[in-house]
């Protein structure tokens, strides 16, 4: 709904009772650090500045505690909803303010999910659930799907539109596995194009992994079967205004624990009519009367009628029906029924169009709670749901150490920082990021071992460190919000917003060329570090000139094409740019000044370096090029088929790990060598390699992991007490074994 009004000065007098509030909160409460409020006046938004309470109790709309300012008439606000935890106090300050013009409930201590309303009811002995917000609604146009914003909206007549389904609908079909009308959108009134099994529509919520549609069982326990059943539903109408012009007939439910608020009679059963008047005749609540019993855990079902096809059959605010999960032979499947005269749950034609109302299963209980910042907190709960809310930074995470199953991350509305690797090392499916978020750590979401695929940036995050998502596995696609100013994305992966860098590519990803755009200058630190899925030729254009250590480590990329403007491949200790035994070949346009190749070989420009072999490569033996004097770290580590390499002479330098993690099974290191670097020749404990020494002059080696545990040294008949005498000091830390000499002599 649109905010409409009634007179200007009536709406006026709202906004002084809402400033009054204001000032008496901040002076009775003593508070600090101030938050914006917006109200409706008109058709403008009338702005004053209200305060924070703690780190998770303040008032804000409409992004806070006051929400959702839908509609102002006859000076009542018909619906403000809360969904962050508000202490008593406020919340009476509030209501003494403000009287009855609206209830603003009390939420104890759980801060619930917008989409999930805050009773709990039982569907079976051993499971109870929480309903969500509203009706499931469809728009066409767009293909998505959503909760009706209220428990009494419903769509109606308006289902049909022009002779056909309209492009936004609350009334479905059932949900054939085998239907040539999926979820149930069609005019169709052949039951067989809705048959087979069901096929949920929660999973088109949230991933497909929280919401479900009651059974045939389930709906039976809970309208029948649960302890005080009877006394705990009975159909009503609410009045949506002042005169009870705009109303809505039902069905309300009550929870397992029911605490009828102050206030307010609740009589439960049914009419002994059946008409749409006799609904109000049984029992009527105001707009008022009703957030204070939907905020003590009421669900109210709309008697939103069904249709056949493109026919409104029955008559809407008279009946309701709501589908189930079970099928009732093959044209058929169960529903609950309800009128004002009585309710049951019976078969009906597959091909009716009906509400559906979805559930969660219920989050019983806190398991895990504690600080992760200053002003910032953070809770387990039974659904496998970790809550971090509060306010600021994130600077640690504690949740890693919990043995605790988490599944889903919610980071609430206040925080504005997420630490390095602050998600790292989980198993999370799906995950909500705020929309006051600014700043994203390194490898913040790293080594995700769960099944999410999508991640979203919201519009404020103006700082995203390295490797964000490195070895999130099931991460296909990253969005970035139209209104952020420092980041963008395309065909899933993150660059900045003026696409000059390549922040991050999802591991996962189903694009199977990547042609980099022109505009690109940089490839960031881990860009590409661990990338499956579909992705094996990178092309990039004359522009960039540089790439980030560890860019394409472990990739499973097979062909890397860069241009010759390339200045910078950054080598650390860590881990090198191209360090992958899937990449094949690495090669470099003419007339670089910094880099070439040479048959997928990369080499700097005058080949005095080797920089990275291509660890995908099929070569049994190697021949390094003659001009090289230098193996750079890790510039032949992690190669799977070459099993010897020819050094040249002239080669000088041996780099960190520069051959390590590899199966060679025989090097020969020319005389010319004079220094070689800490794990060089590290490829296993089990990996079996003779490594032979031309010069009787032992070179300078790092002071650890030099060798592997199970390679043999050889050095030249008579040099054996000269390397010894050398590397005696470092002999334990390089795991030198036996050195023999060669051929065969006495020392």
């Amino acid at each position: 709904m649109n905010p409409s009004h009634g007179g200007v000065g009536e709406v006026s007098n709202f906004m002084k009772k809402l400033l009054l509030l204001a000032t008496m909160v901040a002076s009775v409460l003593s508070l600090s650090a101030q938050r914006r409020m917006q109200v409706w006046e008109g058709n403008t938004y009338m702005q004053f500045f209200t305060t924070d309470v703690d780190s998770v109790t303040f008032l804000s709309f409409p992004e806070g505690i006051l929400q959702e300012c839908e509609e102002i008439h006859d000076t009542i606000i018909k619906t403000i909803t809360v969904h962050d935890t508000i202490t008593q106090t406020i919340r009476d300050t509030i209501q003494t303010i403000i009287k009855d013009t609206i209830y603003i409930p009390y939420c104890p201590d759980t801060i619930y999910a917008p989409d999930t309303l805050t009773g709990v009811f039982s569907v079976s002995d051993t499971k109870q659930v929480r309903f969500s917000r509203g009706n499931l609604q469809y728009a066409q146009s767009t293909q998505t799907w959503s909760f009706a914003k209220h428990q009494y909206d419903m769509i109606g007549e308006a289902n049909v539109s022009n002779g056909t389904l309209a492009d936004k609908i609350d009334l479905f079909a059932w949900s054939g596995s085998t239907g040539s009308a999926p979820w149930g959108i069609s005019s169709s009134t052949d039951n067989t194009d809705y048959s087979g099994g069901f096929k949920d529509w929660g999973k088109n919520i949230d991933g497909g992994r929280n919401w479900y549609t009651l059974t045939y069982d389930e709906w039976s326990h809970l309208l029948s079967y649960r302890t005080n059943a009877k006394d705990l539903a009975g159909v009503a109408r609410i009045n949506l205004n002042a005169d009870g012009t705009e109303y809505m007939n039902g069905l309300i439910l009550l929870p397992d624990t029911w605490i009828c608020p102050a206030g307010v009679t609740f009589k439960s059963g049914f009419a002994n009519a059946w008409s749409v008047q006799a609904y109000a005749d049984y029992q009527t609540f105001s707009l008022f009367e009703w957030q204070k019993m939907e905020a003590a855990g009421a669900v109210f079902l709309p008697a939103s009628g069904n249709r056949l096809g493109l026919d409104m059959r029955y008559s809407i605010q008279e009946y309701g029906y709501y589908w189930s999960a079970s099928y009732n032979g093959s044209d058929r499947a169960n529903c609950l029924n309800f009128s004002s005269y009585g309710m049951s749950i019976y078969g009906d034609g597959r091909s009716i169009g009906q509400a559906v109302r979805l559930v969660q299963d219920y989050d019983k209980a806190t398991l895990e709670s504690g600080s992760c910042g200053s002003t910032a907190t953070y809770r387990i709960c039974a659904n496998e749901v970790l809550y971090v809310e509060g306010s600021g930074e994130v600077d640690s995470s504690p949740w890693q150490n919990s043995s605790l199953r988490i599944r889903k991350i919610y980071v609430g509305e206040g925080i504005t920082s997420l630490c390095g690797s602050a998600f790292g090392y989980m198993n999370f499916d799906d995950i909500s990021l705020p929309s006051t978020l600014q700043s994203i750590g390194d490898m913040c979401f790293s080594n995700n071992l769960g099944n999410c695929t999508t991640l979203y940036i919201p519009s404020a995050v103006k700082h995203i460190g390295k490797g964000i998502t490195t070895a999130w596995w099931s991460l296909g696609e990253i969005f970035v919000s139209s209104d952020n100013q420092y980041y963008t994305s395309e065909n899933g992966i993150l660059y900045d917003k003026q696409k000059s860098s390549i922040v991050i590519c999802p591991c996962n990803i189903q694009l199977e060329r990547l042609d980099v755009p022109t505009t690109v200058t940089t490839i960031m630190d881990w860009a590409f570090r661990s990338v499956e899925g579909k992705l094996r030729t990178f092309t990039a254009h004359e522009g960039l000139k540089t790439i980030g250590m560890c860019a394409f480590e472990s990739c499973h990329i097979d062909t890397i094409n860069l241009p010759a403007s390339v200045e910078d491949i950054r080598v650390t200790w860590e881990e090198g740019p191209f360090t992958s035994d899937k990449i094949k070949a690495i090669n470099v346009c003419v007339g670089g000044e910094k880099y070439r190749s040479e048959d997928g070989v990369l080499y700097s420009a005058d080949f005095s370096t080797l920089v990275a072999y291509p660890g995908g490569r099929i070569d049994s033996i190697y021949t390094v090029n003659k001009q090289t004097k230098k193996l750079a770290a890790w510039s032949m580590s992690s190669n799977v088929g070459v099993r010897e390499v020819i050094l040249p002479q002239g080669l000088q330098t041996i780099g960190y790990y520069a051959m390590g993690a590899s199966l060679y099974t025989k090097i020969v290191i020319p005389s010319s060598v004079t220094e070689i670097s800490w794990w060089a020749f590290t490829m296993g404990d089990n990996q079996e390699c003779g490594i032979w020494f031309e010069s009787s002059t032992p070179c300078s080696i790092g002071s650890y992991g030099v060798f592997g545990k199970q390679q043999k040294i050889y050095v030249p008949c008579g040099a054996v007490g000269a390397y010894k005498q050398k590397w005696n000091n470092i002999e334990k830390g390089a795991y030198i074994n036996q050195i023999y000499a060669y051929p065969t002599c006495d020392e």
